[in-house]
């Protein structure tokens, strides 16, 4: 194809669809390119901010007419392939001080990929100092990469500098309309890998020598809120452009759920491509570091200046070799605020409350793009900055050690100092009353004193007097400052911590917590180590959106033997749970049962641990003891579990601290090898599996079971065979799974909490977020075969075994005593002796001891129970007798 010719517009032979296209309009100025001649030089001048202006979706019907509007833009208009959720209006930059009324911000909230047709556009800049491929070589590298695009229909179009002052081709772009937009940045990420691997990857080389990963599509333009900046450029006097036509190839829409994510071969083949690549790259990387540091050595002094600060070249050296070698930036690493400002890296970490989540330059190539960093300083670990520019680097952040006089007659001035800068550090926190901080795998650990002793040591410098030097000296921190502050963490003005969680999630009152880390209202860490974004939530998800976020969520649990509709609607419940239990203060239990081995009960079970922890969780037995239960729940409490599995119950579960656990927000228990009792508050999902599980009592009450049945012999169960592998599915799809849940939960937010059903007892936060999503998604006829989890629970009530033992107990011993007449626990196994009610037997399944009826047995038995109401009849204790022994009375409801 001759790029100095004019290429012809072929027949598009794209079926008619309806695809949006949003056109914006800069009420401030170009949105395009300017080029003009000074000293017969050529000048480019960039235009790319939208402060101000308005949208109109304009909906096209094939490439065709694609092509016409991206031809016919003007210079203050470009385009963009998110949705916004009305067809026209006002749009203004996030930045904005004072938002007009109606007007909408440029972000993800407001512009989305839904799941209908849409348009995916690939950018293709080439490499520098090498010649562009033509568009024949691009189309068909994208054929060699992905098979699947043949046949489909594309439009190439030049970029807008293509032709000015007699430039060739360089810059290109390739549209393809295709059949879901809202898998346009999945598929966009598996296409730039498939071309890694079919041999088109390598790595540029950044200013600051990082090595950037790179492939003839960019990684970066996916983005429903991102602009298309295809308007013709504005040309000067004396600039002359040659004009390139687009060309439309011949195709169909591009079914875009053909292309399938990498699987483990080609994952592992791609780390290899990858990493021989960078071994190739990697003297010239080190010499380009080299020279970046030799020029900010230069430039490094002169901006430290001017904020006040003198440095020498040995330290600003250093400094420098930290940011490029290690990605971690000092305390008088200069910072450029969304603003234009310049602070300093202890500055915001002097001042976290006013820098969280505030918007910088990238530190080490500030450029035009002012926002592409984001300052992360209550994350959990060490405070740090991620930079989305060359495709996201994360820079941790250091302070420059803060001085404090050691007196010991000061200790309290030491402590609070000690504390003050230790919450500014945004890793401490209080929890269960103790002192902790948060480990890689998100779990709460209590700070030792060494550990301790050693992390006040690396934000603080410890200063006493010698007297034979006199001056100050370097001292170690005193121990009685470690030990204040572990003996008084609770008090010590540190943040509350409830939970960890590494994936979005919303609480009870609809919020959604979905930026990285510390939520002061929720006590609950956000962490995001791999630094990308999630997967986004509608803000008022449509039908579409809901029933799109129903099947994306349900499809791994498809194929399990659900008994009934209402074991079904447990599960969902409990996937649902996994979204939103870090920010729910009570939850019920989820039991999984199976009428033989085999079923799947403990897969399915692992299966939602999963959702919630990331991982599948942890298999434990059931306890033996209520002590043992207990210690189990509050040592979990305290250590932050997420997912408590309990695995193959062989008998009926009964526990008081299970109980508890389910329906209080905290448990309490003694600190092991500590003289101490503490409140640990959790947000624990409890999970329970047994072949026939069944629970005792008020249990019953706070666990919703889901029965599975596989309707075969018990020999050949196992033998049944998934279509697909549910658990790793869970794994690895669990965020874009989290948020489908969110979707579904969000959708019943917006319509404003109707009231859909009654409440549950001690459950109300769960009862409002969860069941009521799945009742009101029901009768919007978004899920089928669905019904309300409460009927499961009813279900179970009415067979609980230890409600029939206790009914006819009642009855049994209203017929001896009668209504309101007092007796003892031995007035009752006496009167049981010579009986034929059948009482007996059922005094001896309840306290039977050796042919006997143990009496204290018997009477913890009565205790438990007293005032649970069976058949209009209830238990009730009446006053001491005469002999000191505790009476009880059979009385009507």
């Amino acid at each position: 194809m001759n790029e100095q010719e004019k290429i012809p517009i072929a027949v598009d032979l794209a079926p008619a669809i309806k695809v949006p296209v949003t056109v914006l309009t800069n009420a401030e100025g170009p949105m395009t390119k300017e080029f003009s001649m000074v000293n017969c030089e050529l000048r480019k001048q960039v235009n790319a901010t939208l402060m101000r202006g308005s949208f109109k979706v304009v909906n096209i019907t094939n490439l065709r007419e694609l092509g016409t509007l991206l031809n016919n833009l003007q210079y203050n208009q470009a385009v963009t392939y998110g949705r916004p959720k009305q067809d026209s209006g006002i749009v203004v930059a996030k930045s904005t001080k004072v938002k007009p009324e109606g007007a909408i911000f440029r972000d993800r909230d407001h512009f989305a990929f839904t799941p209908i047709n849409g348009t995916l556009m690939l950018d293709y800049d080439p490499v520098k100092g090498q010649p562009a491929m033509s568009a024949d070589e691009l189309i068909a590298a994208l054929h060699k990469a992905c098979p699947e695009l043949e046949g489909v229909g594309m439009l190439w179009r030049p970029s807008s500098s293509s032709g000015v002052a007699g430039a060739k081709v360089r810059g290109q772009r390739v549209y393809i309309i295709v059949s879901d937009a809202s898998q346009i940045q999945r598929v966009g990420k598996v296409l730039f890998d498939r071309l890694w691997l079919a041999g088109f990857g390598y790595y540029a080389i950044s200013k600051s020598g990082q090595a950037l990963e790179r492939s003839p599509i960019d990684a970066a333009v996916w983005r429903p809120e991102g602009l298309d900046y295809a308007a013709a450029p504005i040309l000067g006097d004396d600039v002359e452009r040659i004009k390139y036509d687009s060309v439309i190839i011949d195709g169909g829409v591009f079914d875009i759920t053909t292309i399938k994510d990498l699987n483990a071969a080609e994952a592992v083949e791609l780390k290899k491509i990858k990493h021989a690549k960078r071994d190739e790259i990697a003297l010239a990387v080190a010499e380009i570091k080299q020279q970046y540091i030799a020029e900010a050595k230069t430039e490094m002094p002169k901006r430290l200046h001017e904020l006040g600060i003198e440095s020498d070249d040995v330290a600003v050296v250093n400094m420098i070799k930290r940011a490029v070698n290690k990605q971690v930036l000092m305390g008088d690493w200069p910072l450029t605020t969304h603003e234009g400002a310049t602070v300093t890296v202890g500055m915001i970490l002097d001042n976290p409350e006013k820098y969280h989540n505030a918007r910088f330059a990238d530190p080490l190539e500030p450029g035009h793009d002012m926002r592409v960093a984001v300052a992360n300083l209550y994350s959990g670990g060490r405070p740090y900055i991620y930079s989305h520019a060359h495709h996201g680097v994360r820079y941790e952040l250091d302070r420059a050690p803060v001085v404090i006089g050691v007196n010991n007659a000061e200790l309290p001035r030491m402590v609070d100092q000690s504390a003050n800068i230790l919450k500014k550090s945004g890793e401490m926190y209080e929890h269960a009353g103790a002192m902790v901080y948060v480990n890689d795998a998100g779990d709460i650990i209590p700070a030792k004193p060494q550990w301790l002793a050693v992390q006040i040591q690396r934000l603080c410098r410890f200063e006493g007097w010698n007297v034979k030097k006199e001056e100050m000296v370097a001292a170690a921190c005193p121990s009685a400052v470690v030990n204040g502050l572990l003996a008084d963490a609770a008090n010590l003005r540190m943040d509350k911590l409830t939970a960890v969680r590494n994936a979005p999630t919303m609480d009870c009152d609809g919020r959604q917590i979905v930026t990285p880390g510390y939520d002061k209202k929720s006590g609950l860490l956000l962490t995001n180590e791999q630094g990308g974004p999630w997967p986004r939530v509608p803000y008022s998800p449509s039908r579409a959106d809901l029933q799109k976020a129903s099947s994306i969520l349900w499809k791994p649990f498809v194929q399990f033997p659900y008994a009934t509709d209402a074991d079904k609607s447990v599960a969902l419940a409990a996937v649902l749970t996994t979204a939103v239990r870090s920010c729910l203060r009570t939850s019920p239990g989820f039991g999984f049962s199976a009428t033989a081995p085999g079923t799947g009960k403990t897969l399915l079970a692992q299966c939602v641990g999963a959702l919630y922890d990331g991982v599948p969780p942890p298999i434990s037995t059931v306890c033996a003891h209520e002590e043992e239960w207990g210690k189990t729940l509050f040592s979990a409490a305290r250590g932050g579990t997420g997912t408590l599995l309990v695995d193959n119950a062989e008998y009926p579960i009964e526990s008081a601290s299970l109980c508890a656990v389910t329906t209080a927000p905290a448990i309490k228990g003694r600190v092991l090898g500590e003289s101490r009792d503490a409140e640990a508050e959790h947000r624990m999902l409890i999970l329970a599996t047994g072949n026939g599980l069944q629970f005792v009592g008020d249990l019953n009450r706070r666990f919703f079971v889901c029965r599975l049945d596989a309707n075969m012999e018990a020999g050949k169960v196992a033998a049944r065979q998934f279509d697909m592998e549910p658990l790793g599915y869970c794994v690895k799809h669990r965020l874009e799974m989290t948020a489908a849940a969110l979707t579904l939960i969000q959708g019943y937010v917006r319509a404003g909490f109707p009231r859909v059903c009654d409440g549950l007892a001690s459950m109300d936060d769960w009862n409002k977020l969860v069941r009521s999503t799945i009742v009101w998604l029901i009768e919007q006829r978004v899920i089928d075969g669905f019904v309300d989890p409460k009927v499961a629970l009813k279900r179970d009530a009415d067979t609980d075994p230890d409600a029939a033992t206790l009914g006819a107990l009642l009855e049994g011993t209203k017929a001896l005593f009668g209504v309101s007449h007092s007796f003892t626990v031995s007035d009752l196994i006496k009167r049981t002796e010579n009986s034929s009610s059948g009482v007996r037997e059922i005094l001896l399944d309840i306290a039977g001891d050796r042919g006997d009826i143990n009496r204290k047995k018997l009477g913890q038995y009565l205790l438990k129970r007293e005032g649970r109401i069976m058949d209009g009849v209830r238990l009730k204790r009446g006053p001491m007798n005469r002999q000191k022994t505790a009476t009880w009375e059979v009385r009507m409801s």
